[in-house]
């Protein structure tokens, strides 16, 4: 995440950055507290029999999707933790949190889903062990003795869409056997918290870094000349003339909307001002949409070879992630060459990071 993102957000809940970010790593580790439940836990014949011989009770109520069950708990537990192990948030603030939370695999629930919910996440052994792994969390990020968040400011829209899609992506992160299975085994009820928590730590410090999510820093400079963007054009046109004239006089994030006639190099011009916004204004990247699969097919190739002569790292860590997004990704020749090369299975997950 960007500096000026994490600043944005810290304000939305007018918090310091750092307290903002314990709170945020907070929610997002609660994601699959709902697998604490009767229903989850006894899909395995095996886990069952222990945890019978444990104390914790077999549910009559129905089996619900665990990550509804984490929301409905969140939903209370946030703005009135049992334990103490918190401050408590509004209920306000809780159930949006609580929605979003539930919503990691895509669909956030909504209020009526949420109805009539309590039961099936158990009683007895089963509120002991929520509570208490909810304490190894917020003790894990400090947010015990942390001011809470207030709610939002007006003008913190997308927060909540943020928030979702970090959790959804963190979640297909840490659920990657690739990066966190160990010796061919998932931590068991033996470990030993510190020596996990270290590993863990690194071993998802490995993952961000290996899938291209580290914190990439462009250069701050001044406007470059159009050809310093694109050193294929030794003359640009009229049009792109105008665009190196308004980024000469861009301090701020701006709206720029080009009409021209085909072959006047529109598409040339809007990359070259997404340029200047990473380099200078300090955004993130770019995001082209066109209105059929078979052009997006075409750009996709146009901009693949632009970031190809664009960037070039020595470091191998520093890395560009370049998507294709539509419904037939999977026939597109060149995304599936950079899938290969990014040693990325299409047959797992449909979130790809295509990576070169």
């Amino acid at each position: 995440m960007g500096d000026e993102l994490r600043a944005r957000w810290a304000r939305c809940l007018s918090l310091d950055e750092q307290t903002a970010g314990r709170w945020i790593a907070f929610w997002a580790a609660t994601h699959d507290i709902g697998k604490i439940s009767p229903g989850f836990q006894f899909k395995s014949p095996s886990a069952k029999q222990q945890l019978k011989a444990l104390g914790f009770a077999i549910s009559s109520s129905p089996v619900l999707p665990h990550a509804r069950l984490s929301a409905v708990y969140l939903q209370d537990e946030l703005s009135d933790p049992r334990n103490g192990a918190w401050p408590a948030v509004s209920k306000k603030m809780a159930a949006c949190v609580a929605a979003v939370v539930g919503g990691h695999h895509g669909v956030i629930p909504g209020a009526g889903e949420l109805r009539n919910c309590r039961n099936s996440l158990g009683q007895g052994a089963w509120v002991e062990a929520r509570s208490r792994v909810m304490t190894l969390i917020a003790d894990e990020f400090s947010v015990a003795g942390s001011v809470p968040p207030c709610e939002l400011i007006p003008e913190a829209g997308g927060f909540w869409l943020f928030l979702a899609g970090l959790i959804s992506v963190a979640d297909w992160v840490g659920s990657n056997a690739k990066f966190f299975q160990a010796n061919g085994r998932w931590a068991g009820a033996d470990v030993d918290w510190d020596e996990y928590r270290q590993l863990s730590q690194q071993r998802a410090d490995d993952a961000v870094r290996q899938l291209g999510f580290g914190r990439w820093s462009p250069r701050k400079t001044g406007p470059l000349s159009f050809t310093d963007v694109h050193p294929e054009i030794q003359s640009p046109r009229p049009l792109q003339k105008c665009c190196v004239e308004i980024v000469s006089h861009t301090t701020k994030p701006q709206l720029v909307l080009i009409e021209a006639p085909m072959g006047e190099g529109k598409t040339e011009a809007a990359v070259y001002l997404a340029d200047h916004s990473s380099h200078v204004l300090g955004g993130r990247g770019l995001y082209i949409a066109l209105p059929t699969q078979a052009t997006s097919n075409q750009m996709f190739s146009r901009i693949e070879k632009w970031l190809r002569q664009r960037y070039q790292f020595e470091d191998e860590t520093q890395r560009i992630n370049l998507q294709l997004l539509h419904g037939r990704t999977g026939f597109s020749e060149a995304f599936s060459e950079l899938l290969k090369i990014a040693e990325i299975d299409t047959t797992e997950t449909r979130l790809h990071h295509a990576i070169w």
